[in-house]
Protein backbone atom coordinates (compact mmCIF):
# COMPACT_ATOMS: atom_id res chain seq x y z
CA UNK A 1 0.00 0.00 0.00
CA UNK A 2 3.12 2.51 0.89
CA UNK A 3 4.71 1.76 -2.42
CA UNK A 4 1.20 2.38 -3.97
CA UNK A 5 0.14 5.67 -2.70
CA UNK A 6 4.06 6.86 -3.11
CA UNK A 7 3.78 5.46 -6.85
CA UNK A 8 -0.06 7.81 -6.86
CA UNK A 9 1.82 10.66 -4.94
CA UNK A 10 4.74 10.48 -7.72
CA UNK A 11 2.28 10.85 -10.82
CA UNK A 12 0.33 13.66 -9.30
CA UNK A 13 3.40 16.33 -8.37
CA UNK A 14 5.32 14.84 -11.20
CA UNK A 15 2.98 17.35 -13.68
CA UNK A 16 3.98 20.39 -11.85
CA UNK A 17 7.74 19.32 -11.57
CA UNK A 18 10.35 19.94 -15.15
CA UNK A 19 13.19 17.32 -13.94
CA UNK A 20 10.32 14.45 -12.86
CA UNK A 21 8.80 15.31 -16.65
CA UNK A 22 12.45 15.10 -17.84
CA UNK A 23 13.08 11.36 -16.11
CA UNK A 24 9.61 10.32 -17.44
CA UNK A 25 10.91 11.26 -20.83
CA UNK A 26 14.05 9.40 -20.04
CA UNK A 27 12.47 6.23 -19.14
CA UNK A 28 9.84 6.61 -22.32
CA UNK A 29 12.92 6.68 -24.43
CA UNK A 30 14.69 3.93 -22.89
CA UNK A 31 11.27 1.35 -23.06
CA UNK A 32 11.39 2.79 -27.42
CA UNK A 33 14.89 2.11 -27.80
CA UNK A 34 14.57 -1.57 -25.88
CA UNK A 35 11.63 -2.07 -28.52
CA UNK A 36 13.81 -0.79 -31.65
CA UNK A 37 11.66 2.33 -32.16
CA UNK A 38 14.28 4.83 -32.12
CA UNK A 39 13.19 7.44 -34.58
CA UNK A 40 10.54 7.62 -31.85
CA UNK A 41 12.99 7.92 -29.05
CA UNK A 42 15.27 10.31 -30.28
CA UNK A 43 12.03 12.58 -31.30
CA UNK A 44 11.49 12.37 -27.33
CA UNK A 45 15.22 13.00 -26.40
CA UNK A 46 15.66 15.72 -28.86
CA UNK A 47 11.98 17.45 -26.68
CA UNK A 48 13.61 16.40 -23.60
CA UNK A 49 16.99 17.73 -24.46
CA UNK A 50 15.49 21.62 -25.45
CA UNK A 51 13.61 21.67 -22.28
CA UNK A 52 16.64 20.56 -19.99
CA UNK A 53 18.77 23.29 -21.79
CA UNK A 54 15.85 25.80 -21.70
CA UNK A 55 16.07 25.02 -17.48
CA UNK A 56 19.78 24.45 -17.65
CA UNK A 57 19.44 21.13 -15.56
CA UNK A 58 22.78 19.72 -16.76
CA UNK A 59 23.09 16.67 -15.03
CA UNK A 60 19.97 15.38 -16.54
CA UNK A 61 21.10 16.88 -20.41
CA UNK A 62 24.05 14.62 -19.59
CA UNK A 63 21.84 11.67 -18.96
CA UNK A 64 20.13 12.46 -22.08
CA UNK A 65 23.27 12.61 -24.04
CA UNK A 66 23.83 9.58 -22.87
CA UNK A 67 21.36 7.75 -24.62
CA UNK A 68 21.49 10.15 -27.55
CA UNK A 69 24.65 8.58 -28.01
CA UNK A 70 23.37 5.11 -27.81
CA UNK A 71 21.03 5.80 -30.90
CA UNK A 72 24.47 7.06 -32.31
CA UNK A 73 25.77 3.50 -32.86
CA UNK A 74 22.74 1.57 -33.72
CA UNK A 75 23.86 1.21 -37.38
CA UNK A 76 27.00 0.46 -36.91
CA UNK A 77 28.33 4.13 -36.50
CA UNK A 78 27.50 3.56 -41.09
CA UNK A 79 25.33 7.04 -41.35
CA UNK A 80 26.56 9.15 -39.30
CA UNK A 81 30.25 10.77 -40.24
CA UNK A 82 33.51 11.57 -37.56
CA UNK A 83 32.86 15.55 -37.29
CA UNK A 84 29.45 14.39 -35.67
CA UNK A 85 31.60 12.49 -32.98
CA UNK A 86 33.46 15.49 -32.45
CA UNK A 87 30.48 17.40 -32.11
CA UNK A 88 29.82 15.27 -29.28
CA UNK A 89 32.92 15.21 -27.63
CA UNK A 90 33.08 19.45 -27.52
CA UNK A 91 29.01 19.59 -26.34
CA UNK A 92 29.88 16.83 -23.76
CA UNK A 93 33.07 18.62 -22.62
CA UNK A 94 30.71 21.93 -22.03
CA UNK A 95 28.11 19.96 -19.85
CA UNK A 96 30.67 18.46 -17.90
CA UNK A 97 32.57 21.51 -17.47
CA UNK A 98 29.02 23.40 -16.10
CA UNK A 99 28.38 20.06 -14.13
CA UNK A 100 31.60 20.07 -12.41
CA UNK A 101 31.70 23.65 -11.89
CA UNK A 102 27.99 23.06 -10.27
CA UNK A 103 29.42 20.52 -8.18
CA UNK A 104 32.62 22.81 -6.67
CA UNK A 105 30.63 25.13 -5.90
CA UNK A 106 27.76 23.42 -4.00
CA UNK A 107 31.05 21.82 -1.96
CA UNK A 108 32.04 25.21 -0.93
CA UNK A 109 28.83 26.57 -0.34
CA UNK A 110 28.21 23.49 2.30
CA UNK A 111 31.38 24.02 4.03
CA UNK A 112 30.38 27.77 4.78
CA UNK A 113 27.04 26.50 5.71
CA UNK A 114 27.97 23.70 7.68
CA UNK A 115 30.96 25.95 9.71
CA UNK A 116 28.38 28.85 10.11
CA UNK A 117 25.75 25.83 11.55
CA UNK A 118 27.84 24.47 14.07
CA UNK A 119 29.76 27.74 15.13
CA UNK A 120 27.76 31.14 13.80
CA UNK A 121 29.36 33.95 12.67
CA UNK A 122 33.35 35.00 12.89
CA UNK A 123 33.93 35.75 16.53
CA UNK A 124 38.02 35.99 16.35
CA UNK A 125 40.18 36.82 13.81
CA UNK A 126 41.44 33.04 13.26
CA UNK A 127 38.05 32.19 13.08
CA UNK A 128 37.51 34.95 10.23
CA UNK A 129 40.69 33.09 8.50
CA UNK A 130 39.20 29.67 8.66
CA UNK A 131 36.04 31.37 6.41
CA UNK A 132 38.30 33.44 4.50
CA UNK A 133 40.04 30.08 3.01
CA UNK A 134 36.66 28.56 1.91
CA UNK A 135 36.38 32.35 0.27
CA UNK A 136 39.77 31.68 -1.54
CA UNK A 137 39.52 28.68 -2.87
CA UNK A 138 36.18 29.78 -4.09
CA UNK A 139 37.98 32.51 -6.19
CA UNK A 140 40.71 29.93 -7.55
CA UNK A 141 37.86 27.83 -9.20
CA UNK A 142 38.25 28.22 -13.40
CA UNK A 143 34.46 28.48 -13.95
CA UNK A 144 32.78 28.64 -17.32
CA UNK A 145 32.34 32.00 -19.35
CA UNK A 146 28.20 31.28 -19.26
CA UNK A 147 27.63 30.16 -15.91
CA UNK A 148 23.53 27.24 -16.17
CA UNK A 149 21.52 29.26 -13.72
CA UNK A 150 22.46 26.93 -10.84
CA UNK A 151 26.13 27.69 -10.78
CA UNK A 152 25.27 31.44 -11.04
CA UNK A 153 22.83 30.98 -8.01
CA UNK A 154 25.24 28.78 -5.64
CA UNK A 155 28.44 31.35 -6.60
CA UNK A 156 25.98 34.52 -5.51
CA UNK A 157 25.16 32.01 -2.27
CA UNK A 158 28.75 31.51 -1.34
CA UNK A 159 29.15 35.46 -1.54
CA UNK A 160 26.07 36.32 0.83
CA UNK A 161 27.29 33.78 2.99
CA UNK A 162 31.19 34.06 3.73
CA UNK A 163 30.46 38.40 3.79
CA UNK A 164 27.80 37.54 6.58
CA UNK A 165 29.89 34.93 8.55
CA UNK A 166 33.33 37.83 8.65
CA UNK A 167 30.48 40.90 9.43
CA UNK A 168 30.53 42.30 6.40
CA UNK A 169 26.52 42.95 6.03
CA UNK A 170 26.86 45.46 2.63
CA UNK A 171 28.64 42.92 0.45
CA UNK A 172 26.35 40.14 1.85
CA UNK A 173 23.32 42.33 0.63
CA UNK A 174 24.56 42.81 -3.01
CA UNK A 175 25.17 39.14 -3.23
CA UNK A 176 21.64 39.07 -2.17
CA UNK A 177 20.02 41.20 -4.05
CA UNK A 178 21.98 39.72 -7.34
CA UNK A 179 20.41 36.35 -6.25
CA UNK A 180 16.61 37.88 -5.75
CA UNK A 181 17.20 39.12 -9.17
CA UNK A 182 17.98 36.18 -10.71
CA UNK A 183 15.44 34.09 -9.19
CA UNK A 184 12.71 37.53 -10.41
CA UNK A 185 14.15 37.16 -13.61
CA UNK A 186 13.58 33.02 -13.98
CA UNK A 187 9.89 32.71 -13.45
CA UNK A 188 10.31 29.11 -13.62
CA UNK A 189 13.17 28.65 -11.20
CA UNK A 190 10.97 30.47 -8.83
CA UNK A 191 8.31 28.18 -8.79
CA UNK A 192 10.41 25.00 -8.83
CA UNK A 193 12.52 26.07 -6.17
CA UNK A 194 9.53 28.08 -4.03
CA UNK A 195 12.60 27.09 -0.70
CA UNK A 196 15.65 29.09 -2.27
CA UNK A 197 13.72 31.98 -3.22
CA UNK A 198 12.46 32.25 0.70
CA UNK A 199 15.44 31.85 2.20
CA UNK A 200 16.79 34.70 -0.01
CA UNK A 201 13.85 36.71 1.21
CA UNK A 202 15.06 35.98 4.82
CA UNK A 203 18.49 37.15 4.33
CA UNK A 204 17.23 39.84 2.94
CA UNK A 205 15.33 41.18 5.67
CA UNK A 206 18.16 40.25 8.30
CA UNK A 207 20.66 41.97 6.33
CA UNK A 208 18.64 45.52 5.64
CA UNK A 209 17.73 45.01 9.59
CA UNK A 210 21.35 45.20 10.41
CA UNK A 211 22.36 47.80 8.18
CA UNK A 212 19.23 50.13 9.31
CA UNK A 213 17.70 50.14 6.30
CA UNK A 214 14.12 50.21 7.49
CA UNK A 215 12.24 50.88 4.26
CA UNK A 216 13.82 48.07 2.73
CA UNK A 217 13.27 45.22 5.28
CA UNK A 218 9.98 46.53 5.73
CA UNK A 219 9.19 46.05 1.93
CA UNK A 220 10.58 42.42 2.04
CA UNK A 221 9.14 41.28 5.00
CA UNK A 222 6.27 42.65 3.49
CA UNK A 223 6.54 40.41 0.43
CA UNK A 224 7.04 37.22 2.56
CA UNK A 225 3.59 37.58 4.30
CA UNK A 226 2.56 37.84 1.15
CA UNK A 227 4.22 34.80 -0.24
CA UNK A 228 2.74 33.23 2.85
CA UNK A 229 -1.43 34.18 2.45
CA UNK A 230 -0.58 32.87 -1.67
CA UNK A 231 0.47 29.84 -0.45
CA UNK A 232 -0.76 28.80 2.61
CA UNK A 233 -3.59 26.26 1.50
CA UNK A 234 -2.02 24.50 -2.23
CA UNK A 235 1.60 24.61 -0.92
CA UNK A 236 3.32 21.27 0.10
CA UNK A 237 3.60 20.61 3.74
CA UNK A 238 7.15 21.19 3.48
CA UNK A 239 6.88 24.83 2.31
CA UNK A 240 4.34 25.49 4.50
CA UNK A 241 6.50 24.39 7.86
CA UNK A 242 9.00 26.43 6.04
CA UNK A 243 7.13 29.99 5.19
CA UNK A 244 5.55 29.48 8.98
CA UNK A 245 8.92 28.97 10.79
CA UNK A 246 10.81 31.83 8.40
CA UNK A 247 7.79 34.17 8.98
CA UNK A 248 7.84 33.51 12.96
CA UNK A 249 11.94 33.94 13.26
CA UNK A 250 11.56 36.83 11.57
CA UNK A 251 8.60 38.39 13.09
CA UNK A 252 10.54 37.60 16.68
CA UNK A 253 13.53 39.23 15.85
CA UNK A 254 12.45 42.07 14.03
CA UNK A 255 9.97 43.01 16.93
CA UNK A 256 12.29 42.19 19.78
CA UNK A 257 14.88 44.32 18.03
CA UNK A 258 12.75 47.43 18.32
CA UNK A 259 11.33 47.10 21.71
CA UNK A 260 7.74 46.50 20.35
CA UNK A 261 6.87 43.83 22.65
CA UNK A 262 3.73 44.82 23.29
CA UNK A 263 2.87 43.60 19.57
CA UNK A 264 4.67 40.07 20.26
CA UNK A 265 2.35 39.61 23.28
CA UNK A 266 -0.86 39.66 21.44
CA UNK A 267 0.87 37.19 18.99
CA UNK A 268 2.42 35.27 21.19
CA UNK A 269 -1.13 33.17 21.92
CA UNK A 270 -1.62 32.32 17.76
CA UNK A 271 1.99 31.99 17.32
CA UNK A 272 2.57 29.00 20.19
CA UNK A 273 -0.45 27.39 18.38
CA UNK A 274 0.90 27.75 14.81
CA UNK A 275 4.46 26.23 17.09
CA UNK A 276 2.82 22.83 18.47
CA UNK A 277 1.41 22.31 15.11
CA UNK A 278 4.55 22.68 13.10
CA UNK A 279 6.43 21.69 15.92
CA UNK A 280 7.66 18.11 15.09
CA UNK A 281 8.30 19.33 11.28
CA UNK A 282 10.54 22.40 11.83
CA UNK A 283 14.03 22.15 11.52
CA UNK A 284 15.94 21.23 14.78
CA UNK A 285 17.97 25.11 14.43
CA UNK A 286 14.41 26.79 13.44
CA UNK A 287 13.03 25.27 16.40
CA UNK A 288 15.93 26.54 18.68
CA UNK A 289 15.96 30.04 17.43
CA UNK A 290 12.34 29.95 17.57
CA UNK A 291 11.80 28.89 21.11
CA UNK A 292 14.89 30.79 22.28
CA UNK A 293 13.02 34.33 20.74
CA UNK A 294 9.97 33.32 22.80
CA UNK A 295 11.76 32.22 26.17
CA UNK A 296 13.44 36.28 25.73
CA UNK A 297 10.14 37.84 25.06
CA UNK A 298 8.64 35.83 27.59
CA UNK A 299 11.58 37.11 30.14
CA UNK A 300 10.86 40.71 28.90
CA UNK A 301 7.43 40.56 29.56
CA UNK A 302 7.44 39.03 33.36
CA UNK A 303 6.34 35.32 32.20
CA UNK A 304 9.74 33.50 33.38
CA UNK A 305 8.16 29.97 34.30
CA UNK A 306 6.75 30.23 30.59
CA UNK A 307 10.43 31.71 29.32
CA UNK A 308 12.17 28.55 31.66
CA UNK A 309 9.88 26.21 29.95
CA UNK A 310 10.79 27.67 25.82
CA UNK A 311 14.33 27.74 27.10
CA UNK A 312 14.66 23.94 28.29
CA UNK A 313 13.36 23.22 24.51
CA UNK A 314 17.03 23.92 23.31
CA UNK A 315 18.68 23.05 26.45
CA UNK A 316 16.99 19.48 27.02
CA UNK A 317 17.64 18.47 23.20
CA UNK A 318 20.45 16.51 22.73
CA UNK A 319 20.43 17.46 18.90
CA UNK A 320 21.00 21.02 19.53
CA UNK A 321 24.74 19.95 21.19
CA UNK A 322 27.05 21.18 18.32
CA UNK A 323 24.67 24.32 17.70
CA UNK A 324 27.21 25.98 19.82
CA UNK A 325 26.12 29.61 19.59
CA UNK A 326 22.18 29.34 20.66
CA UNK A 327 22.88 26.93 22.96
CA UNK A 328 25.84 29.12 24.75
CA UNK A 329 23.37 32.03 24.72
CA UNK A 330 21.08 29.58 26.02
CA UNK A 331 22.62 28.46 28.88
CA UNK A 332 23.27 32.43 29.86
CA UNK A 333 19.66 33.15 29.26
CA UNK A 334 18.49 30.12 31.49
CA UNK A 335 20.42 32.21 34.72
CA UNK A 336 18.66 35.05 34.15
CA UNK A 337 15.43 33.77 33.94
CA UNK A 338 16.24 31.79 37.21
CA UNK A 339 17.69 35.17 39.12
CA UNK A 340 14.39 36.73 38.21
CA UNK A 341 12.52 33.74 39.72
CA UNK A 342 14.69 34.21 42.97
CA UNK A 343 15.71 30.38 43.07
CA UNK A 344 19.57 31.62 43.90
CA UNK A 345 20.23 28.43 44.91
CA UNK A 346 20.39 26.91 41.45
CA UNK A 347 22.57 29.85 39.99
CA UNK A 348 25.96 28.62 41.35
CA UNK A 349 25.66 25.40 39.69
CA UNK A 350 24.23 26.38 36.70
CA UNK A 351 27.25 29.01 36.83
CA UNK A 352 29.69 25.88 36.53
CA UNK A 353 27.70 23.51 34.12
CA UNK A 354 28.05 26.56 31.44
CA UNK A 355 31.45 27.29 32.26
CA UNK A 356 32.01 23.73 31.88
CA UNK A 357 30.12 23.91 28.35
CA UNK A 358 31.99 27.08 27.05
CA UNK A 359 34.81 25.39 27.90
CA UNK A 360 34.91 21.96 26.29
CA UNK A 361 33.81 24.31 22.90
CA UNK A 362 36.66 26.38 23.48
CA UNK A 363 34.20 29.19 23.81
CA UNK A 364 35.26 30.46 27.17
CA UNK A 365 36.75 33.82 26.35
CA UNK A 366 37.55 36.67 28.98
CA UNK A 367 34.12 38.34 28.71
CA UNK A 368 31.95 35.07 29.16
CA UNK A 369 34.15 34.60 32.41
CA UNK A 370 33.02 37.95 33.83
CA UNK A 371 30.38 37.68 32.97
CA UNK A 372 29.24 34.17 34.59
CA UNK A 373 31.41 35.32 37.77
CA UNK A 374 29.17 39.05 37.44
CA UNK A 375 25.44 36.77 37.66
CA UNK A 376 27.35 34.43 40.35
CA UNK A 377 27.84 37.63 42.41
CA UNK A 378 24.30 38.55 42.23
CA UNK A 379 22.57 35.40 42.96
CA UNK A 380 24.61 35.19 45.94
CA UNK A 381 23.52 39.09 47.29
CA UNK A 382 20.14 38.34 49.11
CA UNK A 383 19.39 42.45 49.32
CA UNK A 384 17.89 44.07 46.42
CA UNK A 385 19.62 46.97 46.76
CA UNK A 386 23.10 45.69 47.04
CA UNK A 387 21.92 43.26 43.48
CA UNK A 388 21.41 46.54 41.88
CA UNK A 389 24.93 47.50 42.61
CA UNK A 390 26.51 44.34 41.58
CA UNK A 391 24.58 44.69 38.52
CA UNK A 392 25.86 48.15 37.70
CA UNK A 393 29.08 47.01 38.37
CA UNK A 394 29.12 43.77 36.01
CA UNK A 395 27.56 46.35 33.30
CA UNK A 396 30.49 48.48 33.93
CA UNK A 397 33.11 45.67 33.38
CA UNK A 398 31.96 44.03 30.17
CA UNK A 399 31.47 47.69 28.82
CA UNK A 400 35.09 48.09 29.21
CA UNK A 401 35.76 44.72 27.53
CA UNK A 402 37.37 44.44 24.19
CA UNK A 403 36.44 40.86 23.40
CA UNK A 404 32.81 41.00 23.32
CA UNK A 405 32.01 37.44 21.74
CA UNK A 406 29.22 36.50 23.69
CA UNK A 407 28.02 40.16 23.38
CA UNK A 408 27.99 40.56 20.33
CA UNK A 409 25.74 37.79 19.11
CA UNK A 410 22.19 39.35 18.30
CA UNK A 411 19.91 36.72 20.09
CA UNK A 412 19.37 38.94 23.00
CA UNK A 413 20.92 42.73 24.07
CA UNK A 414 22.72 41.24 27.27
CA UNK A 415 24.11 44.73 28.30
CA UNK A 416 20.98 46.48 28.16
CA UNK A 417 19.50 44.28 30.54
CA UNK A 418 22.05 44.07 32.49
CA UNK A 419 21.82 47.90 32.81
CA UNK A 420 18.34 47.75 33.28
CA UNK A 421 18.52 45.59 35.88
CA UNK A 422 21.05 48.00 37.76
CA UNK A 423 19.01 51.31 37.29
CA UNK A 424 15.84 49.77 38.45
CA UNK A 425 14.03 50.64 34.71
CA UNK A 426 12.57 48.67 32.40
CA UNK A 427 14.45 46.82 29.65
CA UNK A 428 11.58 48.24 27.23
CA UNK A 429 12.07 51.57 28.31
CA UNK A 430 15.87 51.56 27.70
CA UNK A 431 15.12 50.18 24.32
CA UNK A 432 13.32 52.85 23.26
CA UNK A 433 15.51 55.08 24.47
CA UNK A 434 18.33 53.52 22.51
CA UNK A 435 15.79 54.39 19.46
CA UNK A 436 15.05 50.78 18.64
CA UNK A 437 11.40 51.56 18.76
CA UNK A 438 10.09 52.14 15.24
CA UNK A 439 6.59 52.37 14.18
CA UNK A 440 4.85 48.71 13.87
CA UNK A 441 5.14 47.30 10.70
CA UNK A 442 1.76 46.73 8.53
Amino acid sequence: MYDQVLQALTLFHSSGNVEAQLYRQLQSASILFDKALYSQAKKILRSAEKLATKHHLTNVLLEIRKQSKRLLEINNYFDIEIEDIEEVEKTDAEFHAQSKSEDQLWVIKSKIFHRLSHEGPARSEQEKAIYTEYFKSFQKLNLPKQLTFEASYLAQHIKSAYHFAVHEPSKSLLALEQNRQLFIDNEVQRKTYPDRYISIITNLIYTCDQLEREKEAQEYLNELRLLHVETKEEAMQDLRVKLFSTLASIELSFYTKRGNYHILEKKLPSLEKDIHEFEHEMSTLRKAYIYFKLSSVQLVLGNYNHALKSIRMILNDSHLDKKEDIVSFSHILEILIQLELKNFDVVPHLVKSTQRFLQLRNRLGTTEKELLLGLQRVSQTPHILDQREKWMDLHQSLSQMTEKSILSQDYFDLCLWIKSKGQNRSFIQLMQEKGCSVKPAA
